[in-house]
């Protein structure tokens, strides 16, 4: 059993690695691969596990959270089959995205449910780590060079933008921002005094080497987010600092040499992008002037079917079958913000079982942060929510749901959230 169960997630992190290449982060390929793979491993691993401790003590442990993500699902299904007299837009598209929205509540189950141990958790983050920053030199190298390495397709920001293998910055900047968190909070988080680190002197040589790394790795993630030159990523990543550094300060550990540390990984960064990063700033509201009649469009749209939606995946046939084309352009297929589009796709009936679920997961991890005496607990907590508050608040303004890689990850954040708030991280096994 327990070789199965470590295939199910080494197979995990294939599919982490795969999702972020550009066949990966495109919706169609994406969302048939990997829904197959994801409810494939899900249904072996419940199949094998069923009568597993860990999984029912998981289910237990959570149970409010995967109540709601059913509700969400119910909800989801009487919409797209037009069950009780409910009209669909579209409902060909909408059996697409339910079954995207099963394989994603499967993969939270199966993560959480594999993230038993210290060891699984260590490895699981350091492979979103090196994801990120493999993302990040791959764009540079693209960005400083002006050609695309080892003959790799060119996107339509190659030129000038840092965009890693995604076929859009913003998208690129969501990715990075999550997994900043993890290199991030390490820095600032201060280690607890203790006779166990002054016995010998390997443990601060340990320490020390984590501290380096991550502080070289700050640098580098931060160049490539500010070369993205993404907005809203930037405003997530301020969001998520400042609920870092409250929560931190709050424990009394913030270190004050980690805070000249992170004053020069962020100089360090933006001195690479300044200009760049003024120039996006600097941009007048006639840029955006699209994007926000767009979301008052899509505003009026909700307030026709507040409750029950037009039914999942249905935003572009309800957008340009109720709004005039000419009054107000559709510049995308998606509303330019998750939050606004999921209200008009599945209406309040289906937005707010969704929301309570996210809700309850920060409520949970955050109780427990503020409980522990645990730096690594407390370091492993804030690093996974600092990519969750990050991808959350983008999804006010962009829509960086809409890609399936960033979804995965971070449904990995969560599960890491959930799983580190209650298994013993002092335990290698």
């Amino acid at each position: 059993m327990r070789l199965l169960e470590n295939l199910l997630f080494i197979s995990v992190l294939l599919l982490l690695a795969w999702v972020t290449v550009p066949d990966g982060s495109r919706g169609g390929v994406a969302s048939a691969g990997l829904s197959t793979a994801v409810l494939t491993m899900s249904f072996l691993y419940v199949s094998l596990f069923f009568t597993h401790r860990h999984l029912r003590e998981v289910l237990l442990a959570y149970r409010w959270i995967w109540l709601c993500l059913l509700a969400w699902l119910f909800v989801t299904a009487i919409q797209t089959f037009e069950l009780f007299g409910y009209h669909n837009y579209d409902p060909y598209a909408s059996i697409q995205e339910l079954n995207l929205y099963f394989a994603y509540c499967a993969f939270l189950l199966l993560v959480t449910c594999l993230l038993s141990s210290r060891r699984r958790i260590r490895i699981i983050i350091g492979v979103l780590v090196v994801i990120a920053i493999a993302q990040t030199i791959f764009g540079l190298i693209n960005y400083y060079s002006g050609e695309q390495p080892l003959g790799w397709k060119p996107t339509h920001w190659a030129a000038h933008r840092v965009t890693g293998t995604y076929i859009n910055r913003n998208f690129f900047a969501s990715l990075v921002v999550m997994v900043l968190g993890t290199v991030l909070v390490p820095v600032i988080i201060k280690r607890k005094n203790s006779a166990r680190y002054d016995e010998t002197g390997q443990d601060k040589i340990n320490h020390l080497a984590i501290k380096t790394f991550c502080v070289i790795a700050s640098v580098i993630l931060l160049s490539g987010l500010v070369l993205s030159g993404s907005r809203g990523a930037f405003l997530s990543m301020a969001v998520a600092t400042c609920l870092a550094v409250v929560l931190i300060q709050l424990n009394g550990r913030v270190s004050l040499r980690a805070r000249y540390l992170v004053l020069v990984c962020v100089m360090s960064a933006v001195l690479f992008g300044a200009r760049l990063l003024q120039a996006r700033f600097n941009q007048n509201m006639v840029d955006a002037t699209p994007k926000i009649q767009q979301w008052q469009a899509t505003m009026e749209l909700i307030a026709e079917r507040w409750f029950s939606g037009y039914g999942p995946g249905t935003y572009e046939e309800a957008y340009k079958g109720n709004i005039p084309f000419e009054a107000a352009p559709l510049i995308h297929n998606h509303a330019h913000s998750d939050v606004l589009e999921l209200l008009l796709e599945q209406g309040l009936a289906g937005w707010m079982p969704l929301a309570i679920a996210v809700l309850m997961a920060f409520v949970y991890a955050l109780r427990h942060a503020r409980k522990t005496k645990s730096v690594t607990r407390l370091a492993v907590i804030l690093s996974s929510l600092f990519g969750v508050s990050s991808m959350v608040v983008h999804s006010m303004i962009d829509f960086p749901f809409q890609v399936p890689a960033n979804v995965l990850i971070f449904l990995v954040l969560v599960a890491i959230t959930l799983s580190a708030s209650t298994i013993n991280l002092q335990s290698r096994h």
